[in-house]
This record gives C-alpha cells, structure tokens and sequence, in this order.
C-alpha cells in the first residue's frame, strides 16, 4: 500500500507522512529542504502533565518515532517552478496524544480569567458603539442636496442624512449593525449611486 501512497484497494485514502507528500505530490522532482525549528522554541511551556507522565516525555518519544522535530513539517522548495513554503502535520507525532480519556493538567496564571473578561468587555462596548453606513457623496453643498433627494426618491425605507465636515457636505444613508446586510444594500444602492461605499462608524 505504501508503493500505492497509503490509498487502499478499496479506494480509501489513509494518512500520509508529510514527507513523502512534499516528495511525491507537492515539490517539483521531488527536491525541497527542510525549515527547523528555532532553536530558542520551547515544546512544552507549560509543563503538562498527561496520566502521571510529563509530556516533554512523549514529545522526545515522537521525535524518534516520526524523525520530526515537531508535529509540524516545514520545507521550502519550487511548485510549478515557484518558490513555496509548506507546512505539513504529521498526525503519527501525538496526534491523537490528548483524547478525552486522558486527563491534562494545565497550570494557568490567576489573570488570564480577568484579561479574558476585560477582552469580552471591551468587544461588547465596541460591537454596541460601531455600526456600518453607506456613504453616498462627499463634495460641494449643491451635489449633496441633488444626491440627498435622489436617495429619498428611490430608497424611502432607508434613511439618509446630509451633514458637512470641513470642507466638504456629505450623504450617508442607513445604518447597519450587520455588516452582511450593510454590504447587501450596497450592491443594490451602486446601480444608482456607483461611487457609494461601506463605512464604519461609531456613535458621538
């Protein structure tokens, strides 16, 4: 099955080793070289502990096994005459190493609950004060109240507004907390106003 590139009679495709698909399905003539790891990486910056067992254990025992520094392959080489960089996962380098049945112990600092509520916060404030509108105009006061009426005319479901910003008076129309939708309306106001795009904007 091996000769077959690990594809069985039956047709199903069993896993491959990252090397043997940069040599025969990826790199041109099969040539390419391989990106280390840096020397100062640490594999196991936490210290797990899997069952009783350090994982630093099992981590080395996968580098014999597989002849990988790490789960990850990087080579670099030419596809179709192109210089490319690929990265490739190996699963025989603990792929399966924490499954459910096994118990990790992780030793994480007091802050990160704290820091990771401050982040929850911080993108609530900013989701309930940015919304999306699109912007029609911006130029001389006449232009601005001609586009102004325009939009009236042919989009009344949307509201639209004039306002002036040193130097200029602009039209924005709608506004958008879903930024899908936002982009939507878009493509149906452009048929009229070609030169309209997407804003984001935050509540004064």
């Amino acid at each position: 099955m091996k000769k077959n590139l690990n594809i069985c009679k039956c047709n199903f495709h069993f896993d491959l080793d990252p090397k043997i698909k940069f040599e025969h399905l990826l790199f041109d003539t099969g040539e390419w070289e391989t990106i280390s790891c840096p020397s100062w990486s640490n594999p196991d910056p936490l210290d797990f502990v899997v069952n009783g067992k350090k994982f630093i254990d099992k981590y080395k025992n996968y580098q014999k096994k597989t002849g990988q520094e790490s789960a990850l392959l990087i080579g670099h080489g030419k596809i179709g005459g192109l210089k490319a960089v690929v990265v490739g996962y190996n699963f025989a380098f603990g792929g399966s190493a924490f499954s459910q049945r096994e118990n990790v112990n992780i030793k994480q600092d007091s802050k990160v609950d704290s820091l990771l509520q401050k982040k929850i916060e911080l993108d609530r404030s900013r989701f309930d004060n940015t919304y999306f509108t699109l912007q029609l105009y911006y130029g001389d006061v006449d232009t601005a109240k001609e586009t102004l009426e325009r939009s009236r005319e042919m989009y009344p479901h949307i509201p639209v507004e004039l306002s002036f910003e040193t130097p200029n008076y602009k039209v924005q129309t709608g506004r958008f907390k879903d930024k899908l939708i936002g982009l939507k309306t878009l493509d149906t106001v452009k048929r009229n106003f070609p030169s309209a795009f997407l804003l984001t904007r935050r509540k004064d």
